[in-house]
């Protein structure tokens, strides 16, 4: 149900709507809404944190050291394909490859 999405308040008035985990939720990453009327918000990742707190919701997360990931949905969900590929492409035995131009490129970009 729509009531049931995970959106976490923070304490400056902002909430972090989770739009995305790993398997084991070690990081979430999400659209940290802000307090105002914004018209966009950024993709963000982090580690939850559970704190020992009373709390009529489950879970109760908090997370005080998000990071920004991408500006859109879209330029997050190019990059998490693309880091995969190129994972796959790179680690994983029955698929290690060559990596193509727009991969090389996406890699020499982030060493810069």
């Amino acid at each position: 149900p729509a009531d049931a999405a995970e959106l976490h308040p923070q304490p400056d008035g902002a909430a972090f709507f989770t739009i995305y985990s790993d398997s084991q939720s070690c990081i979430l990453w999400g659209i940290r809404l802000g307090p105002t009327d914004e018209p966009y918000a950024p993709i963000l990742a982090g580690p939850p944190e559970f704190p020992d707190r009373d709390t009529d919701r489950e879970p109760y997360l908090s997370f005080p050291h998000l990071t920004f990931q991408a500006p859109t949905l879209e330029a997050f969900l190019y990059r998490w394909w693309l880091e995969n590929t190129i994972w796959y492409a790179t680690r994983w035995h029955a698929d290690k490859r060559a990596l193509n131009a727009e991969e090389q490129a996406y890699l020499d970009h982030l060493a810069r």
